[in-house]
């Protein structure tokens, strides 16, 4: 039913996100700008205050001298009076500071806030954040995704289409996730294209079953252009917009400070500066930044700047913000920090610090070493940040606003710094030799082999800096050539050279020679085999070395093909090395790591996939030993002594991990992983007696996975500051450890906020206190194990009997004390009660989320008398628990349990599923959730009533039979004043709402969803209709049973909310209701739905945007107003039944209506004809119809004229010929059509479909501003489109299973798509072309400018893309699946051009590339007939063939998993040698025309071929017939 939620933010050059923006996504939070401002006046109040007495008590001091200096004692009560105010001065002054602190903090860009809230509040799984910008690349948008996803992509090794799967399934799996799409230009890319499957698409034929894959997916996104929000689906838009007077005001003097106020001309000018920034934040805070500090001249000057008329006012930026961020720049005081800026501009807006250190270093702005640029370039970055010129900056990237970001590149155009050329922009001084000649740097950004990069620089003789940015699909080819142009480009002073993911086979030799190279990047050359000897050690200045996932063909000193570790030695400079080594034993003990100041050395081929995982440490050791000896090495050792991070895999013979003789080797790890090592039986073991351990004083985070032998974790004695600092454990797949840590080991672990135990078929507890004595000191100790715990997650874990012993039978006993615990997880237990009463007197107090999930012993989850310690608990989620009868168990007298009251005051979701024996969640006379906002109930049979007084009385109540129960779910004792989303999906409910209900509850309903109820009559009491004022979504699917939505008990209630109007019917008089916020109804599956509302009653639907009908057979849609009233015989009291439409229509009716879906109704047909007039549905966008039987319709010309704004239809599941007419149009309907704006065709399933239109109509009106068209499973579809056709702006074409398609489209069609970005064409079992032309047709060649994607899949007949002599060119064209495509030889017999491309898919996870597109697929043919040569009769399916004489009976057998249902061959009759064989089939077998036309036999021992018409082609190879 949910689907994935999608906000949408609108930015101007504001850009930043103002008002409840967080309380639509997650939970109500303020105006970031206007809280800020509030949060400061406060703050000002504070320092006010705390002067204040500051003077006071300083006035006292003095007082206290002059007593002092006469001998005289003061009294106590001024002694304690000054202490005090002490202590209150500097906790003031202290919460001032934090105060401004969190203010600078939350003026940050609010989409970040929003990440950051989400991230810390673990309201969602996962949030990511990407930044879409210009380019809109699309899989480094992927990328950025899937790091937010915590999910390694690999992009150099994954197709977009495989990446957008992985992250589908990815969200599949987190379910609550939170993504952000920012800085979005245009709409140039779908979000299924990322991975982001919208629910509402997907569930369309889908039951209740999966109705929550991404019911708690939430979309973000933000752009300065609305359309573009719209056009992408956003469910609701807010437009940012500008600051009041006194909000502007405050936030500039709040950067400021008194300044501004420091006199009347500064004021005065002040105020001048504020009004011309328009109310913009982003123009105020930059300029604020600015003149922070500044003297009054530079005021001044910055007034002058702004009154002075701009030039410049490009992309739809003002000229207010324009200025107001050159003035910031002009005031950077330092010039180094200018030239970073403009570098950064250049580089693009969201851009590695590392590439900014690479430049700024290749540029000299950097001096000395290169760690020490990069805390130079690191401490600059925080100057633009507090200058407002970035958004902000980590360690690995910084982003820079768009607006500032487009400035930045004027600027440094203007000023002639840098000049910047891609693809899509190419400066007309491009051109000019002189032009360029002025420029410092020049920067190429994805560039053609054949594109800008022909210019004049070839002619140039020196440059600062040239960059050529290449992206992954990019030959080195291309750089390589233009370099080889650059005649004078001087080479030997480079500073640093980066060819980071090239195709680079072999480092040549001569790059010794740069022997100035400061920094060498060759990570991610995966194609890197060859490294001479002795070409490393020549660079002796080199300080850092990156070869990750890249070369690892490292040989010892004794071979001398390649390059040995040993020259490493060599380097005396070196400070950074990333590397990958095949063996350990092949590292020099010489090798200097102790001077290593950050590092990633991966040893052994467990770490493939590990490269691109992002890390907070510096020094990372990833070692799998496969040999006992190796563990002992002397450089192993020191390996482990320089490590932070340490990963451990295999460890052959290794027993312990640590022990005595290696434990100083551990004493600088903080994150220790210790993965699939299968003889490890302890992490720690200190064997010496009498002897402490100091084990692991720095380590903060340990890991451990797969020790299937690991008994216990640490055993022996340790000295107090051992663990001390481990913060996060996590153990999975350990099924031999029964505890984790003994008392003493559990008391010193005082800084523990994480635990996570997963899979450990044997653990008994968490701390085994039950040792001699361990108890006592348990209770004893303070500060107790567990204290600062904030995360525990146990799941799996079969034998789990209790946290910390097990003689006690609740997994948290009296002695488990975690005040601190925010998130508890529990699943797959066998617990039979979770917390025991009474707790401690702290315990769960900061509970906030609680899951529980199947946990099959549970009968219940609290009792009544602990539901006060759950005070801050703001999400419960409990599923498949099969024996949980109630959520909070009342342990009282009857009569005390009627009168208990149960309070949650912060609880805001709830989600009970797949509880079979829950009859209740409470019991008690009153059930108060004042901030629940979100529940779902799903698959509880037994659940009738949602609060019962007690369980006598429900004893009584079922005692009832089955037939005359209708106990609601919800009556008068439940108060829910905030809900806003309800969701139901229970087979046995039979009311959901009592007709009297608490005054305050659902009235904050926005979303009610409704499924495989089917046993409701109704959803709604009609006394309900006034409390849904705020209803936006209504969804109903699957209630076999459902007649009405409203209850036509209670009529005669809120009538205040009813109109009553006299009309000219039989009816004497009709009420309208208003549904106002109400914009999607979906109604699915409701075979016995009657009406929406009982009677003659009418409801107006002002904001309804999407209606989908379906499956609601017995209902109208609907009808005229008091014209299509259905009258028949029925059983009521009057003898006649009056069967009213769910929907009254007239052109009032629908003045929002965007998206409607129909199926099985009269309707479609009046629609499809044009019946209705254009303000009917005025803002109709999208129309799908499904299920129209009539053969002969077609689409008339006025169907656009009845729909003026339809942009997209989908027809599906219907009997059309043909669909559109074939008649002439008159001028009138030509104009008609000529206004139409549809943009998206779809059409599917449509089986009988020949033609969409006959080949003499020219239907160019039509497709006009056609963008996307999907034609699928139309199986007798002959012709696509008419030669003569153009889609001059489609953009992506899809064709699949369409049998009767001999070629796609015409030469003279082709030509005509300019604009495509996909093709996608499968499963068409006769297309032999792509584009069918003849050679006479041929004048030139065609360029498909903007292609992308191409896939062709399953296509067993085709030969070609095209099978003449013609050129193509594909100058945008980076992905191309080629799969199952047997016969395809060639791409084209003419020129085949394709820049970007460098791998062609042939298969799931495979690929290949030999130099072009031609000659690949040539290749692929080759190899595809070469294998076939090679196998044996078995894999074409013919496992046997037994032969009788001539002219008797042949028996084939195929394999089964191949053979169509029943075997379409069942006898085979054979005639003379070389003759042809007759098939014959039985005829019970026979469906269809006979699959099999034609056997042609040739010698024996020849080749068979067998032609089935509708499946794909078999060879019998070698059949020996005797």
């Amino acid at each position: 039913m949910a689907e994935a939620c999608i906000c949408a933010v609108c930015q101007n050059a504001a850009g930043d996100v103002v008002g409840n923006l967080f309380c639509k996504i997650v939970s109500p939070i303020s105006n970031p700008i206007t809280g800020v401002l509030q949060f400061n006046n406060n703050v000002d109040n504070l320092k006010q205050r705390a002067d204040e007495l500051k003077y006071r008590k300083g006035t006292a001091d003095d007082c206290v001298d002059v007593v002092h200096r006469k001998g005289e004692e003061i009294t106590q009560e001024l002694e304690n009076w000054l202490r005090s105010a002490n202590s209150l001065i500097e906790d003031a002054e202290k919460l001032a500071a934090d105060a401004e602190k969190l203010a600078a903090d939350a003026e940050e860009n609010a989409k970040k806030k929003l990440k950051r809230k989400a991230e810390q509040g673990e309201l969602f799984n996962a949030v990511a954040m990407a930044y879409v910008t210009k380019d809109a690349d699309l899989k480094r948008i992927q990328t950025e995704i899937a790091c937010g996803l915590r999910l390694d992509l690999l992009p150099e090794k994954i197709t977009t289409r495989d990446a957008a799967d992985r992250i589908k399934e990815r969200l599949r799996k987190l379910k609550r996730v939170l993504i952000i799409l920012d800085d979005i230009w245009e709409n140039v890319m779908k979000l299924e294209e990322l991975g982001i499957c919208l629910e509402n698409e997907k569930m369309t034929n889908e039951g209740s079953s999966s109705k929550e894959e991404y019911a708690e997916c939430k979309i973000l996104l933000a752009s300065r252009v609305s359309d573009v929000l719209l056009g992408m689906g956003a469910q609701e838009v807010f437009q940012v917009g500008r600051l009041q007077s006194d909000e502007s005001w405050k936030l500039f003097e709040k950067i400021v400070g008194e300044r501004a106020r420091s006199c009347l001309e500064m004021q005065n000018i002040a105020t001048e500066i504020v009004q011309k920034c328009g109310g913009l934040p982003l123009a105020i805070t930059t300029i604020a930044h600015g003149l922070k500090n500044k003297k009054s001249a530079a005021w001044r000057n910055a007034l002058r700047r702004l009154k002075k008329p701009s030039a410049e006012n490009f992309n739809g930026i003002s000229s207010d913000v324009y200025r107001a961020i050159e003035i910031s720049y002009f005031h950077l005081e330092d010039v180094k920090l200018k030239r970073i800026f403009l570098l950064c501009s250049l580089m693009g807006k969201n851009a590695l610090i590392e590439d900014l250190l690479k430049y700024g270093v290749g540029l000299g702005l950097f001096s000395n070493t290169i760690e020490e640029a990069r805390d130079e370039a690191l401490d600059l970055m925080e100057d633009l940040k507090n200058s407002s010129l970035i958004d902000g900056y980590d360690n690995r990237h910084y982003h820079m606003h768009d607006v500032i970001h487009n400035v930045a590149i004027s600027i440094a155009f203007r000023d002639r710094h840098g000049l910047l050329v891609t693809d899509d922009c190419v400066p007309k001084e491009w051109e000019d030799m002189k032009a360029i000649a002025r420029f410092k740097w020049i920067f190429l950004r994805y560039m053609r082999a054949n594109g800008p990069a022909d210019g004049p620089a070839d002619k140039l003789k020196c440059l600062q800096l040239f960059s050529y940015m290449v992206g992954e699909n990019y030959s080195l080819q291309i750089l390589s050539n233009f370099l080889n142009r650059m005649h004078g480009l001087q080479l030997t002073n480079l500073k640093v050279l980066s060819l980071l993911d090239s195709d680079l086979e072999r480092l040549p030799r001569e790059i010794g020679q740069l022997t100035g190279l400061k920094l060498l990047d060759l990570r991610n050359c995966t194609k890197l085999k060859v490294i001479l000897p002795s070409v490393l050690a020549r660079m002796s200045t080199l300080e850092e070395l990156y070869m990750g996932n890249s070369f690892n063909q490292w040989e010892d000193e004794e071979h001398q093909n390649h390059a040995s570790l040993a020259e490493l030695t060599q380097l005396n400079k070196l400070t950074a090395l990333e590397v990958c080594i095949r063996d350990v034993q092949i590292i020099p003990e010489d090798l200097f790591l102790e001077k290593l100041k950050r590092c990633k050395i991966f040893i052994g081929d467990a770490w493939n996939n590990d490269w691109d995982i992002p890390s907070e440490s510096s020094r990372i050791v990833k070692l799998q030993l496969k040999e006992s000896s190796s563990f002992g090495y002397a450089v192993v050792i020191r390996l482990l002594e320089m490590a932070e991070e340490l990963h451990l895999q295999d460890l052959h013979g290794v027993k312990t991990v640590v022990d005595d003789s290696n434990n100083e080797s551990f004493q600088g790890l903080k994150c220790l992983f210790v993965r699939s090592a299968s003889e490890v039986q302890q992490i720690i073991n200190s064997s010496a007696e009498g002897v402490s351990l100091n084990a692991f004083p720095s380590l903060e985070e340990l890991f451990l996975h797969n020790l299937i032998n690991l008994e216990k974790m640490f055993q022996g004695q340790f000295e107090k500051t051992a663990f001390n600092k481990l913060t996060v454990i996590t153990i999975e797949s350990c099924h031999q450890v029964e505890n984790l840590f003994s008392p003493s080991i559990a008391r010193q672990l005082l800084q523990l906020q994480k635990i996570r135990v997963t899979n450990c078929d044997n653990l008994k507890g968490i701390v085994d206190d039950d040792e001699q004595g361990s108890e006592n000191d348990i209770v004893e100790h303070k500060p107790k194990f567990g204290e600062l715990l904030r995360s525990l997650t146990l799941m799996h874990l079969p034998g789990l009997v209790s946290f910390n012993s097990c003689r006690h039978m609740q997994l948290f006993n009296e002695q488990v004390d975690s005040p601190n615990l925010e998130c508890l997880r529990l699943s797959s237990l066998n617990i039979q009660q979770i917390w025991h009463n009474p707790l401690p007197e702290s315990s769960v107090q900061n509970l906030k989320r609680l899951f529980v999930e199947d946990c099959n012993n549970l009968k219940y989850l609290i009792t009544s008398s602990i539901v006060k310690r759950f005070s801050q608990l703001i999400q419960l989620e409990i599923r498949d628990c099969k024996m949980m009868e109630e959520v909070i168990l009342t342990k009282k007298l009857v009569e005390e349990e009627r009168m208990c009251k149960i309070f949650f005051p912060k609880l805001d979701s709830i989600i009970l599923q797949d509880l079979p024996k829950l009859t209740r969640f409470s019991s008690g006379s009153w059930l108060q959730l004042p901030s629940l906002w979100q529940l779902m109930i799903s698959n509880c049979p037994m659940l009738k009533t949602f609060i019962s007084n007690s369980v006598l009385e429900d004893m009584a109540a079922t005692s009832e039979t089955e037939e005359n129960s209708c106990t609601p779910l919800f009556n008068s004792k439940v108060a829910f004043p905030k809900l806003e989303k309800l969701a139901i999906f229970m087979i046995g409910l039979n009311k959901i709402w009592h007709e009297q209900l608490n005054a305050d509850s659902f009235c904050q309903l926005t979303t009610v969803s409704v499924a495989s109820c089917e046993k409701l009559m109704n959803i709604f009491p009609f006394s309900m209709l006034g409390m849904l004022q705020r209803l936006d979504k209504l969804e109903i699917w699957n209630c076999e049973s459902l007649e009405e939505i409203f209850d036509s008990q209670g009529l005669g209630v809120s009538q205040s909310l009813s109109q009553t109007t006299t009309q000219s019917t039989s009816m004497e008089s009709t009420k309208r209701f208003v549904l106002s916020k109400l914009t999607h109804v979906d109604l699915r599956r409701l075979p016995k739905l009657k009406s929406f509302l009982p009677q003659m009653h009418i409801i107006e639907w002002p904001s309804l945007k999407k209606l989908w009908v379906h499956g609601c057979d017995q209902v109208q849609i609907f009808a005229s107003q008091f014209s299509s009233i259905q009258i028949t015989k029925g059983d009521d009291q009057h003898g006649i039944q009056i069967n009213y439409p769910l929907f009254w229509i007239s052109k009032d009716s629908f003045p929002s209506l965007e998206e409607l879906k129909l199926e099985k109704n009269d309707i479609i047909k009046e629609i499809w004809h044009g019946q209705y007039p254009g303000d009917y549905f005025p803002k109709l966008q999208i129309l799908e119809i499904i299920h129209f039987k009539e053969e002969s319709a077609l689409l008339p010309s006025f169907f656009f004229q009845s729909l003026p704004n339809l942009e997209k239809l989908v027809v599906s599941e219907a009997s059309f010929h043909e669909i559109f007419q074939c008649e002439q149009l008159s001028v009138e309907e030509k104009a008609a059509v000529a206004s139409s704006r549809l943009s998206e065709l779809k059409l599917s399933k449509l089986y009988e479909l020949r033609h969409l239109w006959k080949e003499e109509f020219d239907p160019e009106p039509v497709f006009c501003n056609l963008r996307t068209l999907e034609v699928l499973e139309c199986s007798r579809l002959n012709n696509l489109v008419p030669s003569i056709v153009s889609f001059n702006n489609l953009q992506s074409l899809e064709v699949s299973t369409c049998h009767g398609l001999i070629n796609l489209v015409q030469y003279s069609t082709a030509k005509s798509l300019v604009q495509l970005t996909k093709m996608i064409i499968t499963k068409c079992d006769l297309v032999e072309e792509i584009v069918a032309c003849f050679k006479d047709d041929v004048n030139d060649g065609i360029v498909f400018t903007k292609l992308k994607c191409l896939q062709l899949c399953g296509l067993p007949r085709l030969a070609s893309f095209c099978s003449v002599n013609c050129d193509f060119d594909f100058p945008s064209l980076e992905e191309v699946i080629v799969e199952g495509c047997p016969r395809m030889k060639i791409v084209s017999a003419g020129k085949v051009r394709t820049s970007k491309l460098q791998r062609v898919q042939f298969s799931e996870d495979k690929g290949l590339w030999e130099n072009d597109l031609n000659t690949t697929i040539q290749q692929l043919f080759t190899e595809k007939i070469s294998q076939e040569e090679k196998q044996t009769p078995e894999p074409h399916n013919i496992s046997k063939l037994t032969s009788q004489p001539q002219g008797r009976t042949f028996q084939i057998y195929q394999e089964e998993k191949q053979t169509p249902e029943p075997q379409n061959i069942s006898k085979l009759t054979s005639e003379p040698q070389g003759r042809a064989f007759e098939i014959s089939q039985e005829e019970k077998q026979t469906t269809e025309p006979h699959n099999i036309s034609k056997l042609t036999s040739q010698p024996l021992g020849r080749i068979f071929e067998v032609k089935i018409l509708g499946f794909s082609y078999s060879y019998f190879t070698h059949l020996a017939l005797s």
